[in-house]
C-alpha cells in the first residue's frame, strides 16, 4: 500500500489524473483484500468521481454496476 500512496502523490504533483485514478483503484482493491470494506468503498467513490470527471464512461460503468459478492463484498470489475 506504501507504493500505492506515493504513486498517488507523484501523480497528484504531476498532474497525471488518469494514473491517479487507475491508482486509486487498485489502492480500494488492496483496502478490501486486507479485510477493511468501508476504507474501500471511500476509495472507488472518489475514483469514480475522478473517472466520471475525466469523461471514462466505461471504467465508471463498470465500477458502478460491478456485481459484488456478498460474503466478501468483493467487486469483480473487468474480470480481476
Amino acid at each position: 500500500m506504501r507504493h500505492y500512496r506515493q504513486a498517488l502523490v507523484l501523480y497528484r504533483e504531476l498532474g497525471c489524473s488518469y494514473d491517479e485514478a487507475d491508482t486509486l483503484e487498485r489502492l480500494g482493491d488492496t483496502y478490501l483484500a486486507l479485510g477493511d470494506a468501508d476504507q474501500a468503498h471511500d476509495t472507488w467513490q472518489w475514483t469514480l468521481k475522478l473517472y466520471h470527471t475525466q469523461n471514462r464512461p466505461h471504467e465508471t460503468v463498470s465500477m458502478a454496476s460491478a456485481p459484488f459478492d456478498e460474503a466478501s463484498l468483493s467487486p469483480h470489475p473487468r474480470g480481476r
